[in-house]
């Protein structure tokens, strides 16, 4: 009897000790909570110099590295040591939301030692090496939405630490440099924003630089680079710089941005299906891209929100349980998983011949997205995403608990339930895990949810 009572009141000062949401006073899932926990230290791990590579490029310590991988696998010694500055911005997210505030600054400042003399940034960066550099680029690309999530970190970060001290920007050094690295890549999106009233494209961001596309020959799929510049735009880009270039324009007072933004807000209303209840994938010169991606239904419903669009939020919600709900096996085998996929029915590859997906997926009777199911863990957390700010906190936390079972021993969560050779790979990775902790942090704590990606 004794030491039942003593589990008693372990359990009773365990739920006392978990974050409540801050307005409810509703106590969080205690296993969501204790995975957030574990992959956060999993985050911190990931950040070089750490045991994989101990001695990084001095000018990328720091960064993140993407993502965990065993030495036997095919990837391993092409990306083993690549931080992609998507996956760096979600992390100093993940890190100020949890009051990591060293670690966030550290790879915001590592972030403005890599900015190019056009005050933009390359897609990924070797930290085992300097590729890609000044000097040696060839095969890097550069995509305006990672840019955008770059610079929205950095004006997250600044406006929690300024919420806390509000002479922040003037008394910490490190804060100055934040803020420069921000407006360069503010004053690059402005450069790439289309200005001409009869294109279609007018008032949105175009897509950045460089593309790659597969080729099969000799029963061989080889990737082929093509540098130039990207003309079409991506809504998914554009609804990243819209929150960016808003909140920037907070900071700053700079009139330019808050202009950009505005333009973009206006703009994208253009790419919203009525039929489809969700924004079309983007547009290509001179017509609408009308492909339908996950990201777009989701980041687009809290989107429609910041636009006045609260019907269409509504409306996204409904598409994202149509079109892409999914399944797969958990990490143990034993289980199922619910969660979702990255798109309905869109060509597995594009702009290549179908006889890459035949080569890959010779079982498919299709080529399409629609014949693939499997659970996209940074997807379905944008889709968390999207309930948590459209009020279903019951939704986000079903969702979060969905995941756990795709939490590997090391804390880390997979990127993707199966293998798409060049699109999705199974590895333990940073925007899974990085997106798990902003989401179990914003259910924790209502203030942390009504600040990002505000209204």
């Amino acid at each position: 009897m004794r030491f039942k009572n003593i589990a008693v009141v372990l359990i009773i000062a365990l739920a006392a000790s978990l974050p409540s949401d801050g307005v409810s006073g509703e106590k969080i899932d205690p296993s969501i909570h204790a995975a957030k926990t574990k992959a956060l230290l999993w985050l911190k791990n990931q950040k070089v110099p750490n045991s994989i590579i101990p001695d990084p490029q001095p000018e990328r310590r720091n960064l993140v590295v993407s993502y965990e991988m065993h030495p036997d696998a095919p990837a391993y010694k092409y990306i083993f040591g690549r931080s992609i500055i998507y996956d760096d911005a979600l992390a100093v997210i993940a890190f100020t939301m949890n009051k990591e505030y060293k670690s966030a600054s550290q790879i915001l400042t590592a972030m403005n030692r890599l900015l190019r003399k056009d005050g933009g940034l390359w897609f990924g960066y070797n930290v085992n090496n300097d590729w890609p550099s000044e000097n040696d680029y060839e095969g890097s690309t550069d995509r305006a939405g990672a840019t955008a999530w770059v610079g929205y970190s950095a004006v997250y970060y600044l406006q929690t630490r300024l919420s806390e001290d509000p002479s922040f920007l003037d008394t910490n050094h490190e804060a100055k440099t934040i803020l420069k690295l921000a407006k360069s890549l503010g004053d690059y999106l402005l450069k790439m924003q289309i200005n001409k009233s009869s294109d279609l494209r007018n008032g949105l961001i175009t897509g950045g630089k460089n593309s790659y596309s597969l080729m099969l020959k000799n029963n061989i799929v080889t990737e082929i680079f093509r540098e130039t510049e990207i003309d079409w735009i991506s809504s998914e880009h554009n609804i990243d710089a819209y929150f960016f270039l808003r909140d920037l324009a907070v900071i700053t007072k700079n009139e330019a941005y808050n202009k950009s933004a505005s333009s973009i807000k206006k703009s994208m209303l253009r790419v919203w299906s009525v039929k489809d209840k969700q924004y079309y994938r983007g547009i290509k010169p001179g017509y609408i891209d009308t492909a339908l991606a996950l990201d777009c239904a989701t980041w687009g419903a809290v989107f429609s929100l910041s636009a006045g669009k609260s019907e269409y939020a509504a409306q996204s919600l409904g598409t994202i349980e149509k079109l892409y709900s999914s399944s797969a096996a958990a990490l143990n085998g034993k289980s199922t998983v619910q969660g979702y996929k990255p798109y309905a029915d869109k060509e597995i590859y594009e702009e290549t011949d179908i006889a890459v997906t035949k080569y890959y997926f010779p079982e498919l009777e299709g080529s399409t997205w629609d014949r693939i199911s499997g659970v996209w863990v940074e997807g379905s957390m944008g889709a968390a995403f999207a309930y948590l700010k459209t009020g279903n906190r019951g939704k986000t936390a079903g969702i979060l608990k969905n995941m756990l079972s795709l939490q590997s021993k090391s804390g880390g969560f997979i990127y993707f339930t199966r293998e798409i050779p060049h699109e999705f790979s199974t590895y333990v990775s940073v925007a899974s895990t990085a997106w798990f902790i902003m989401i179990a942090s914003a259910l924790e704590d209502q203030a942390v949810a009504d600040n990002f990606w505000s209204e």
